[in-house]
């Protein structure tokens, strides 16, 4: 299927729960503006490569990935994302341990609300050039729970190696 042209591609795969592994090195999304719940309620997906996605002029990946609670493999590390919004992108993957947002250069991501909210297995996520400006407590922004004691975030956001302690379900800077 030719995908050159298309300008929106949300909930493509929204509801597929049966789907279990997907590899979309085909996939061309350079003129895809939304992507916002693609993989909404898959929540049998365990593995998802989406390594040669063009995200660049991606304006919204809201809820891209919401709900794929078995989600433990998520190859998203050559996104290129520079301006869209994010909100709850993760929310709900509650078996992701980590994720790789590197080529996040968000001097322009206009909101990660709630990014990571309810994913409960999360113990690393690099935003080294994700460069947001943060109002405390960051909770709000990451929606992360208190279980996720030990998560560090490196970014020019944070001081060096800026760590996140959980008190009460509110998060600090150590």
């Amino acid at each position: 299927m030719d995908t050159s042209k298309v300008e929106r591609i949300e909930y493509m795969f929204a509801g597929c729960s049966g789907l279990e592994h997907l590899t979309l090195s085909k996939l061309n999304t350079k003129m895809a503006t939304k992507l916002n719940n693609m993989f909404d309620n898959c929540s049998s997906l365990t593995s998802l490569d989406l390594s040669s996605c063009d995200t660049l002029d991606a304006e919204t990946l809201d809820k891209m990935f919401f709900h794929c609670d078995k989600l433990t493999e998520l190859n998203i590390r050559n996104f290129d994302t520079y301006s869209a919004s994010c909100n709850g992108m993760f929310e709900g993957c509650s078996s992701l341990e980590s994720v790789d947002l590197t080529n996040f250069e968000g001097t322009k991501i206009s909101s990660l609300k709630d990014v990571f909210k309810g994913c409960t297995s999360l113990v690393s996520a690099d935003l080294s050039n994700i460069n947001y400006n943060l109002n405390f407590p960051i909770n709000h922004y990451f929606g992360i729970t208190k279980q996720q004691n030990d998560i560090h975030f490196k970014s020019e956001v944070f001081p060096e190696n800026f760590k996140i302690n959980i008190i009460e379900g509110i998060m600090y800077s150590l």
